[in-house]
Parts: structure tokens; sequence; C-alpha cells
């Protein structure tokens, strides 16, 4: 699975993505994971509510599941002006 990670995310967790050969039961999983593999991830994940999430470019909740061969993108809430 490519997990891409956009605008502040990427600044924070300091690279544009991350490569992982495992499926997970949901994006909440996923990001539980990315939170233990260091404390640049946990401060990025640490408020689920304000990250954005799509799977294989089509807006996704939280709950869903995500699988190898998945592209996961991370970003912050859009805002327009």
């Amino acid at each position: 699975m490519n997990i891409l990670y956009f605008a502040w995310l990427k600044n924070k967790i300091g690279k544009p993505f991350d490569e992982l050969n495992q499926d997970f039961d949901s994006v909440n999983d996923l990001i539980d994971y990315l939170k233990s593999q260091g404390e640049n991830y946990a401060q990025v994940f640490q408020d689920k509510n304000i990250i954005r999430v799509a799977i294989n470019c089509e807006f996704a909740q939280m709950s869903e599941p995500v699988k190898v061969g998945d592209e996961v993108a991370f970003f912050p809430p859009i805002t327009g002006g």
C-alpha cells in the first residue's frame, strides 16, 4: 500500500510517502500503526478528527478497510477562499 502525506502532514512527518505490505481492518488501525512508528507520526495523528483520508482517490471514512495495493492519502481539511 502506498501512503501519501500532503501539506503540513508531509512537513511534520518529514517525507511525502510510506509503503507498507500489510492489510488493516480500518484506516483507524492504520493510523494506530503509523503512530507507533515515531514521535513525528504520533504528533501528526494525535487528533484524527482533523485529518481527511482518501482511498484510491475517493474520500473515505476512518472505519473503511485498507489493503495491500491501495493508495491511501492523508491531508488536512480543505478550505476555500
